[in-house]
């Protein structure tokens, strides 16, 4: 299988590292991400592991798209009754570049039009779109007029990790925060200090590292969770395995870990975002 790892501009070189520490195959960076190739272990493993990708996306096929009608037709050509049934639901976002279709509005409305008219088709009933939490998260990517169409492992951000209680107050994305922290070359042998730590993302990001955290572990809902073709015993070990690790790292860690502020409310939520993150003896 082929999987493509996003993430921000400047961290594409630790992604690689990341996705080589997987021991994933065929690692190629990219503009914008990571191209690797694997098992559906792996696309899971990417999902859990991965600190600073922000999605973890599937390419199921690949055409020439000059018009609004190859367009159409390259999505209604795929097999959708494999992956969705009337009973699903699905979303999809659409990202354009120097093509004919320039509005992504009007190619991600295309791309469902025609998923939804194969299903009807096959079955004599149409999915329902869902924006917020779909059964399935098709993502287009449609560059010199040649359109990538792939599934969306995680369904929602990779950088959201679980633990942040109050997701609205975040200048810092955790997948930033995460990247960072590796830019610095910080090898846990020192102590960690953030002398504005104000939410606590770097200090709960730094403590991940440390102890051999998977960033996802806390995270409830995924977007592969309804698919037809998904394993949930793999997962569920997979899950199992990365608890044991974190455990042990944890008890294995026997450094410092700071954090600081002026305001005493950000400090009360950091405090609640590293409770919940399974670190309030670390940091």
């Amino acid at each position: 299988m082929k999987f493509f790892a996003t993430t921000t501009k400047g961290l594409v070189d630790v992604l690689a590292d990341e996705l080589a520490s997987l021991n994933v195959r065929d690692i190629v960076p990219a503009n914008g991400g990571v191209n690797f190739s694997g098992s559906s272990r792996d696309g899971y493993r990417a999902c859990l592991w991965l600190r600073t990708a922000n999605r973890v996306l599937q390419p199921i096929a690949s055409f020439p798209c000059p018009s609004q009608e190859a367009l159409y037709a390259g999505v209604y050509g795929l097999n959708w009754n494999e992956l969705l049934t009337p009973s699903m639901t699905l979303a999809v976002s659409a990202k354009l570049r120097d093509s004919e279709i320039t509005h992504s509005h009007f190619a991600a409305l295309k791309t469902k039009d025609a998923i939804v008219d194969k299903i009807r088709d096959k079955c004599g009933e149409r999915p329902n779109v869902d924006s917020k939490n779909p059964d399935l998260r098709v993502n287009l990517h449609l560059a010199r007029n040649h359109c990538t169409v792939s599934l969306d492992l995680a369904g929602a951000g990779l950088h959201r990790r679980g633990y942040r209680r109050d997701p609205t107050i975040a200048p810092l994305k955790e997948t930033l925060a995460a990247g960072l922290v590796a830019l610095t070359g910080w090898d846990q042998s020192t102590p960690f200090v953030d002398p504005m730590c104000g939410s606590g993302t770097f200090p709960i990001e730094a403590a991940m590292i440390a102890c051999h955290k998977a960033p996802a572990l806390e995270r409830e809902v995924w977007g592969f969770d309804y698919w037809l073709m998904h394993d949930a015993k793999i997962w569920s070990a997979l899950k199992l395995s990365a608890i044991d690790i974190f455990e042990q790292g944890k008890q294995a860690y026997r450094g410092r870990i700071v954090g600081f502020d002026a305001d005493n409310k950000v400090i009360q939520r950091a405090w609640d975002n590293i409770k919940k993150a399974g670190f309030e003896q670390l940091i």
